[in-house]
């Protein structure tokens, strides 16, 4: 009898769960990134891990692949730089276009480069969330090059929990 209470209360505890939903993936702190309804998060292999370094370019950027996330139209790289700041990573990668702003409480200044490489659109994507540097590479065919609505929707998809 004394595990029927005991059940109820076990099932009370995870029926609550919590404000984080299977569409958020953790990044860092309190800082989630919004996954779209057709967006699906991968396993990191060795395989999709080179690939993103293929995209990165640069080897002396240290900054390791955390996420994988791929779509029937993209591919998604999301990488936390290590060890370098906003300024290094901006010159090595050439990157341009600096916006800043303030999304959901989120202090965030963004830059990005986009081009095409045989039947590729690469677009490389820095984010410093409140000090917290990320590097978002997204691999599209080279007729589906994001917009740049698509680019600030990216900054977007960051959130605090």
């Amino acid at each position: 009898m004394i595990k029927f209470p005991f059940l109820i209360i076990f099932i009370l505890l995870i029926s609550c769960g919590s404000d984080i939903n299977d569409n958020n993936l953790y990044l860092f702190g309190d800082t989630y990134i919004k996954l779209e309804v057709d967006e699906i998060s991968n396993e990191l292999t060795k395989e999709n891990t080179d690939l993103y370094f293929s995209y990165v370019g640069n080897s002396d950027i240290q900054a390791p692949l955390y996420r994988y996330i791929t779509n029937k139209d993209y591919l998604l790289f999301i990488g936390l730089p290590i060890n370098t700041d906003f300024d290094t990573i901006k010159d090595k990668l050439k990157l341009v276009e600096i916006k800043e702003g303030t999304i959901d409480n989120i202090s965030a200044t963004y830059l990005y480069s986009n081009y095409t490489i045989e039947s590729e659109n690469i677009t490389k994507f820095l984010v410093d969330v409140d000090n917290n540097l990320v590097l978002i590479i997204v691999v599209t065919k080279a007729d589906k090059k994001l917009k740049a609505k698509e680019l600030e929707s990216l900054q977007n998809r960051f959130i605090k929990v």
